[in-house]
């Protein structure tokens, strides 16, 4: 093996091997495939449009096309030659990214997602159709044996970190409004800081500073491509969606992913997945709810994502769907019958029981439960308590009577 294929294989092994953590593609594979497919990076494909899979450009892309000879087998036994458009990039790394989510994304490679053998990794993508070579598995099995390539499938056995470090917003700032969040969204912004350093801990010691404050700013967590910063409870609302009093605001759960120069975005998207992966878990948040920032306000954010760099939103989802599974929506529950004896109307001012939850069951925050408030509106079982007594707090949160009592 010459120099050159060793470098090939470290550079793709370790992306692919870092990719595996979270989207579940085997890294021999990939790097089997990426050596096959391009020629160890010196083919036609690789070097004028950085394709490395050789995936074709069907009706699905909308970015760059590069039109080239190729070899199908359509029956399955004799080669042909014909010409076809294949998918272009802007660098290698934008086509190991779109390589996984052209996999993740689709539900015919469901057998390779998560096959941790590569023979059967191998067998199953070339029975999903992803190449007319009747040995096209044969030939990258012996690649990853010859090479020994599942030395990187090691390497993703080890449990992805989130490294969140909790440096909260002060209670009180303009910027930490303490409302009621009932976390029906999770938000995905980018911070649009291209600035170096600009990393998660930067944006943490700004959003405790004045100017977030006065304007007033804040969000939930910041990512980038070694930590996660918390800056509020995910209990608690925030001013992140730019729709005012909107259910951008009131009603999600804010991430902000950092695009500083100096760090590496592709790793910052990658470790996003994973936190909303499992927020959406312990939320119990359906997958359709994971939104852009653009969907409250039309701001164009998150920006790269929307432009396709490094991979577009649909890719960034499938890498959540990889942590998850596609989350289902929360059922509904019935409603409890109310006996007659639970007689809390509009303007009654209440104490919530200690073991109160929120109508949906989401947990409420203890400083929620020390406080006296009053009802709104009642019906049926189903009670708004409005504001605290004191008029500091307004929360307008959905109880079930029967954990209000009349003080």
């Amino acid at each position: 093996m010459t120099q050159a294929q060793k470098n090939f294989i470290q550079r793709i092994g370790n992306a692919a091997a870092a990719d595996m953590v979270v989207s579940g593609v085997l890294a021999s594979l990939k790097i089997a495939q990426a050596i096959f497919e391009s020629g160890w990076g010196t083919s036609v494909l690789a070097v004028q449009a950085n394709a490395l899979f050789g995936i074709k450009a069907d009706s699905r892309w909308s970015g760059r096309v590069f039109n080239i000879q190729t070899r199908e087998f359509f029956d399955g036994v004799t080669p042909t030659t014909v010409n076809a458009n294949f998918r272009a990039y802007d660098s290698w790394e934008h086509s190991n990214a779109d390589h996984t989510a052209f996999l993740v994304g689709s539900p015919r490679y469901a057998a390779v997602i998560g096959e941790r053998c590569h023979i059967r990794a191998c067998r199953a993508i070339h029975a999903a159709g992803y190449a007319t070579d009747p040995e096209y598995a044969d030939k990258l099995i012996r690649i990853i044996e010859r090479h020994n390539l599942t030395d990187f499938d090691s390497v993703g056995k080890e449990k992805v970190n989130m490294n969140i470090i909790q440096d909260f917003i002060p209670v009180g700032r303009r910027n930490r409004p303490g409302r009621v969040n009932p976390m029906l969204f999770v938000t995905v912004h980018e911070t649009g800081n291209t600035s170096r350093g600009a990393g998660a801990r930067n944006h943490a010691n700004y959003l405790k500073g004045n100017d977030a404050a006065n304007r007033p700013v804040s969000w939930h967590y910041t990512t980038d491509d070694k930590e996660t910063y918390q800056h509020l409870p995910e209990t608690e609302d925030a001013f992140h969606a730019g729709d005012g009093a909107g259910n951008g605001n009131r009603q999600s759960i804010g991430i902000e992913m950092c695009v500083n120069s100096d760090g590496d975005f592709l790793k910052t998207i990658d470790r996003t997945a994973v936190l909303v992966a499992d927020i959406c878990r312990r939320r119990n948040i359906p997958i359709e709810n994971v939104v852009q920032h653009n969907r409250w306000s039309g701001k164009n954010c998150p920006k790269n994502i929307r432009a396709g760099r490094p991979h577009d939103w649909n890719a960034f989802i499938s890498k959540v769907k990889a942590n998850t599974g596609t989350v289902a929506p929360a059922q509904p529950t019935a409603p409890v019958p109310v006996p007659p004896t639970a007689a809390i109307k509009a303007g009654d001012t209440v104490r919530l029981a200690a073991n109160a939850t929120y109508y949906g069951g989401q947990t409420i925050p203890a400083w929620v439960l020390n406080q006296n408030w009053i009802v709104r509106s009642v019906s049926g079982d189903r009670a708004i308590i409005d504001r605290n007594v004191a008029g500091t707090n307004a929360i307008n949160s959905p109880v079930n009577v029967r954990f209000l009592t009349v003080v």
